[in-house]
């Protein structure tokens, strides 16, 4: 199981957050034992679901899993047999298993997807260096239906070189749609990166500003073309 160890400076946001950190990682650390070493237990669930907003929706595979802690991952894809490997690759020396008893938080994903429930307050047990873990909250606060570009995290920060920090730190991000780093965007609207691919990325956009719609936010058009 992993052992919290927490910083003085940073223990509030720890016991509150759950989060675990690499300890090999230049940047200040909060926690240490890295998830998926030793015998870590993971459960996990598979589900379908529909990403983007109807007619046109894709009907996609949706992976959680979790510690005893909370969600450690959050994976879209293709079939089961991707995303069963993929949790393999990430927590190779971890015990997993399939567990029902994440039915309930599969089935908020999947109502967040549809747009029934917006808000996602699902608990994490994630590492993260400091510098991640603050983007990342930076992301978490990012409301549904807007978006925010990497350097407007960066500035949001005190760090406004760090764009491409910022970037790293979206494409780190364990736990998608939770942490929502699809609702982050380059500076002049394009999408940018997205780890489950940009169609997906472009149909969640699309879903969260109202279908097809072409909407403008300080001044950044979110191009709806892809996903048509």
């Amino acid at each position: 199981m992993p052992v919290i160890i927490r910083r003085r400076s940073i223990c509030k946001h720890a016991l509150s957050s759950r989060w675990l950190a690499d300890p090999t990682s230049t940047d200040e650390t909060m926690f240490i034992t890295p998830l998926g070493e030793g015998q870590t237990v993971i459960g996990f669930t598979i589900t379908r679901c529909q990403v983007g907003p109807a007619p046109c929706a894709s009907q996609d595979y949706l992976l959680l899993a979790a510690t005893e802690r909370g969600l450690c991952a959050v994976y879209l894809g293709d079939s089961e047999d991707q995303l069963e490997a993929e949790l393999m690759r990430t927590f190779p020396a971890a015990v997993r298993r399939k567990s029902a008893e994440l039915s309930a938080w599969a089935n908020a994903l999947v109502n967040h997807l549809k747009g029934r429930q917006p808000c996602l307050d699902l608990p994490l047990d994630v590492r993260a260096t400091a510098f991640q873990w603050q983007v990342w909250q930076e992301l978490r606060a990012v409301p549904y239906g807007s978006t925010r570009s990497y350097r407007d995290i960066a500035r949001a920060l005190g760090r406004p070189n760090a764009v491409r920090a910022v970037a790293r730190a979206c494409a780190a991000n364990p736990v998608s749609l939770v942490i929502p780093c699809h609702r982050v965007v380059r500076t002049d609207g394009s999408l940018g990166g997205y780890r489950w691919g940009q169609k997906r990325k472009q149909a969640l956009l699309a879903q969260e500003k109202g279908f097809f719609a072409p909407t403008v936010e300080k001044g950044r058009q979110i191009d709806t073309s892809l996903y048509r």
